[in-house]
């Protein structure tokens, strides 16, 4: 398995040399002598061009002290501490030249006790004074000599230098083989109870997995784990976070990052959970708080702390929540939480250095899983590029912004060989129109040309050539600039793109290379048994349109070897990898199903014959697992880091297995909810497309379902019906639908479209694009490359600007899922939600109450005074969902002698589809109210219908006779235990389709049952 991901191993800490050493319990090396010139004590050892060097100053008496960084006192940089008469001292940092010295600043401080440290990066230097910056200038520095001069009665310890490089660090705590595995704390220093943790079943394998573990900080009181060298600096900290804790759980739930900290002090950014308050603290005292926003319990956020220019910024989410001023400049960083006895936080993705948190990217993903055979369609870059009629392999991806394409170039053996490269392009059009580069073999060398400008290179012997091409835009216009082997060859100005797609055209004397002759061979296998089957000791996929395309096949029929087995008949036999099986024993293969049946027919051990077509390699050498293509116009999950940049609205979104007979492959999947659902907290603006590889996860009682309802949907990141919502395998595997709010706008039957390998094992590739028109916006929707469906609207919907996974299913796993954009909208925070109460409203029968508590709550109840009397007014917490209340929780008795009448006012809009249900003989019995009445197939038991309902937002008056109701249904004599007004399960109305959005309300007053 890949252990971890963590990048601190380059000269973070430095090869420290002898003499720039922290004090040791060892004699010094005679690089580390000490020479004395004018008064000062030199050390002998160069400087870096990086340092920090930091010193302790306990001095009672008159004095000072000056320090030299340069050639000599005649040439450097001077800085001088003098003792003044309040007890503390002033200090003056000069630059001499020729003996002339120039003022660069000054500074003063109260004491003459504590710590003197100085930061050299690049011509910056920062003076510290415990830790916190007290000068900076940009000055260039002369020499690399370094000296001390004492002055009057002043002691100066020997100090610390230390060479530095720029701090990057990360950690994803990936050193444990499993969940139940000791946390190997390396960097990590720990206070309190910290340990690897995870999701993982007993039988999972972490490397099959892409993000099994967090570190778990739990038990009651305070925790600490700290990382990091005195001398980090020039750095932000950002960690993915979550707590943990039951609804009705009040004890104390904090999780902070800190950074520069050295001793007491350091900088800390904070959130307490329980009351959505954010601060930082600055040596442990709070210095600043925010107002109060939504900081869900359960769900993954991203933490970031950026001290800048004498001010800290504290981000949580991607938007800023508080800052303060802060001039601390160096230190070790740590992660803090503060938990009770039963709930716990769970840190991941650890970053420290100057990028920005996008820019740090996710973590790879384990060898293993890039390699599988049933992962590769997605797992591998190589699947990103698909070769067209034309002989191009353009990239499935859309380049909205700047775009680099690297790739090594293969061996250009023969004379004329050679690629050309287009970007900003568009397929349909003539592709020499967005030429943008090309290499090719001339003479021994290679011949490069960018918009228009050519030169020859050498070509390296006996290895690849990389090349580099970055298509960026800059305050003048859009240029282009070509790297080869590390070398920059041109910059050119360029003109405004004609598209958005990316390809390679293998060429050889200018022309593109055709698809590769294939060879037809005859294999001979002997079957043996396998589960009462005979086999040969192959896995085999459909003969798809684009593998027929690529390899130039007649149609598309056959079954293509996708995996041999080691050590097996097929494997003596001389069967590969990517043959094509187009007969076997005399007998045409159309599909997979003929071979398995051609192959199963030989009773073990026999022998089968197999005609296959076979195809050399694409001709052009090149290893597409290698040519990555980047922009920043582009997000990419595979969920190897915590998904911060996601928000589970229904069930538990977390690593979990898809197969149940596979239970050591494990993906990101919604779960736990009959109606899992996930909304981007990104915000899209104009133009995108989304590529996602999705599945419906097998489970113990229901064993394959795969697939079913794999829905997307875009919209305010609430309500699924705020935008538009497209699912695929809807209602039962029936239908493919489109809906535009709460309206059905496409509608087709369902039919399974091909795929890379078989439907248990196989990962749907949805694409969805959307894209503006002359009169409004055009959505396209394909799976497995297969269009499904497509809708233009000439009146978009402005709110459908973010992205949600869900499904009807009860689980849905996501591999991964890639967006590429024309840009995104700022982060806005949420607001913090009110608290939902749960306390009985009393009415004329017993009392309304809502199940769940807190987040998990069924409904919002309050209620309304006005002059006649109270009302009770309900709001949907959620989109969709139940929406259940309870009226009554108490048994009504219902008999002949005793008529019993429902009866309540109401008001409610259109868009409240909600029923009454009573509960008989311990069956829920459905009275169709505004939800209307359930049909024979839904399987609803029915007791009846409330007459002349009229949701119009107005007041109305509803009537129900029990005694009635169950003599129609052959239930008189018993009583109605319970009452509850509830969404009717039904169609995808509990999904959020079809009415009773997040924040939908409706009121009942006297409500009560009467003789």
């Amino acid at each position: 398995m890949k252990s971890r991901v963590l990048l601190s191993l380059l000269p973070l800490i430095g090869a420290t040399s002898g003499a720039f050493a922290a004090p040791r319990k060892v004699a010094p090396k005679a690089s580390s002598r000490k020479l004395m010139v004018s008064n000062f004590v030199y050390n002998d050892d160069p400087l870096e061009k990086r340092w920090s060097y930091r010193v302790p100053l306990n001095n009672t008496s008159t004095g000072g002290a000056t320090w030299l960084f340069g050639r000599d006192e005649r040439n450097g940089l001077l800085l001088k501490l003098q003792s003044s008469s309040g007890g503390g001292f002033k200090g003056l940092l000069s630059r001499v030249e020729a003996g002339k010295p120039t003022e660069l600043g000054t500074f003063s401080a109260p004491s003459l006790k504590g710590e003197l440290g100085l930061i050299r990066a690049g011509t910056r230097l920062d003076v510290l004074w415990n830790g916190e910056r007290s000068l900076s200038v940009q000055t260039p520095l002369v020499g690399e000599r370094f000296g001390v001069r004492r002055i009057g009665g002043w002691k100066v310890e020997e100090g610390q230098m230390q060479p530095t490089e720029q701090v990057v660090f990360r950690d994803d705590f990936m050193r444990a083989s499993g969940p139940d595995s000791p946390e190997v704390p390396d960097e990590w220093k720990v206070q309190g109870v910290w340990k690897t943790s995870g999701t993982l079943g007993p039988r999972a394998d972490a490397s099959l997995s892409p993000n099994p573990f967090v570190f778990r900080a739990s038990g009651v009181g305070d925790h600490v784990a700290r990382a990091g060298k005195w001398w980090w600096s020039d750095y932000s900290v950002s960690a993915s976070v979550r707590a943990m804790a039951a609804e009705d759980d009040n004890s104390p739930l904090v999780a902070a990052i800190e950074g520069f900290s050295i001793g007491k002090n350091s900088v800390r950014g904070e959130v307490d959970f329980g009351t959505g308050i954010a601060r930082i603290l600055i040596g442990g005292r709070i210095v600043a708080a925010s107002a109060p926003f939504d900081a869900s319990i359960g769900e993954w956020h991203r933490m970031r702390l950026e001290p800048a220019n004498g001010k800290v910024r504290f981000l949580f989410d991607g938007h800023e929540v508080v800052s303060a001023a802060c001039n601390l400049a160096q230190g070790e960083v740590a992660l803090r939480a503060k938990t009770g006895a039963k709930n716990f936080v769970d840190f991941d993705d650890v970053r420290v250095g100057t990028q920005q948190d996008q820019e740090w990217g996710e973590g790879d993903l384990p060898d293993r899983i890039k390699k599988d055979r049933l992962m590769r369609n997605w797992a591998n870059e190589a699947s990103a590029w698909k070769r067209d009629t034309h002989g191009v392999w353009w990239h499935t991806g859309e380049f909205w912004g700047n775009i680099s394409l690297n790739l090594p170039v293969p061996d250009l053996a023969k004379e004329g060989d050679g690629f050309r490269f287009y970007a900003g392009a568009n397929p349909q059009n003539p592709p020499a129109a967005a030429l943008a580069a090309s290499v090719t073999r001339k003479e021994g060398k290679a011949l490069i040309r960018l918009n228009g400008q050519t030169t020859t290179v050498p070509l390296a012997k006996g290895a690849k050539n990389s090349l580099r091409l970055i298509l960026r835009a800059t305050p003048k216009g859009n240029e282009n600039v070509l790297v080869w082997n590390g070398k920059p060859l041109f910059t050119v100005a360029a003109g405004a793109r004609n598209g958005t797609k990316l390809g390679i055209e293998p060429t050889h004397n200018g022309l593109p290379l055709p698809v590769p002759p294939l060879e037809k061979l005859s294999l001979r296998a002997t079957t043996f048994e396998r589960e009462g089957h005979s086999v040969i000791g192959v896995n085999i996929t459909p003969v798809s349109p684009q593998i027929a395309r690529d390899m130039g096949l007649p149609d598309a029929t056959g079954a293509v070897i996708d995996n041999v087995e080691n050590d097996s008949p097929a494997q003596r036999a001389g069967f590969q990898n990517g043959d094509v099986v187009r007969a076997a024993n005399g007998a045409r293969v159309l599909d997979v199903d003929t071979m398995r049946s051609a192959v199963g027919s030989v009773r073990a051990p026999g022998t089968v014959n197999v005609e296959i077509l076979r195809s050399k390699s694409d001709g052009s050498g090149l290893d597409w697992s290698e040519c990555r293509a980047t922009t920043p116009n582009q997000l990419d999950y595979a969920f190897t880091s915590a998904p911060v940049d996601w928000k589970s609205a229904r069930g538990n979104w977390e690593v979990a297995e898809r197969w149940t007979c596979s239970p050591q492959w494990s993906f990101f999947a919604g779960q736990n909810d009959e109606f899992p659902l996930l909304w981007s907290r990104f915000a899209l603006r104009g133009d995108w497309t989304l590529e996602a590889y999705v599945a419906t996860p097998m489970d113990l009682t229901r064993s394959e379902r795969s697939p079913m309802d794999l829905n997307i949907s875009v919209g305010d990141g609430k309500n699924i019906s705020s935008g538009y919502s497209f699912a695929f395998a809807a209602q039962n595997r029936e239908k493919n639908v489109i809906w535009r709010g709460n309206s059905m706008v496409v509608q087709k039957p369902f039919e399974m479209p091909a795929g890379s390998g078989e439907t248990h094992q196989d990962w749907f590739y949805v694409r969805l694009e959307r894209r503006q028109t002359l009169k409004g916006v055009h959505f396209k929707w394909s799976v497995n490359g297969k269009t499904i469906g497509e809708y233009d609207d000439n009146n978009p919907i402005k709110t459908a600007n973010r992205l949600a996974f869900w499904t009807k299913n009860g689980a849905i796993s996501l591999a991964r899922v890639r967006l590429w954009h024309d840009g995104l909208m700022p982060m806005v925070p949420d607001p913090r939600p009110a608290k939902i109460q749960q306390v009985a409203i009393p009415n004329g029968v017993d009392g309304f109450t809502v199940r769940g508590t807190g987040r998990a709550a069924s409904a919002q109840l309050s209620t309304i005074k006005d002059a006649g009397g109270s009302i009770l007014e309900v709001s949907n917490p959620h989109d969709g969902g139940d929406w259940a209340v309870y009226a009554s929780r108490r048994p009504i008795e219902v008999s002949a002698t005793n008529n019993r009448v429902l009866s309540f006012a109401y008001r409610a809009t259109p868009d409240v589809k909600v029923n009454l249900y009573a509960l008989v003989q311990n069956q829920w019995r459905e009275i169709a109210w505004t939800g209307g009445a359930s049909k024979p197939e839904d399987n609803q038991p029915m007791l009846g219908t409330f007459n002349s309902v009229t949701p119009d937002d107005k007041w109305h008056t509803a009537r129900f006779d029990l005694n009635a109701a169950l003599q129609r249904n052959g239930l008189d004599g018993n009583k109605v235990e319970a009452i509850a007004f509830s969404a009717p399960s039904r169609d995808y109305l509990r999904q959020g389709l079809g009415g009773n959005a997040q924040g939908a309300k409706y009121w009942v007053r006297d409500f009560k049952v009467s003789n």
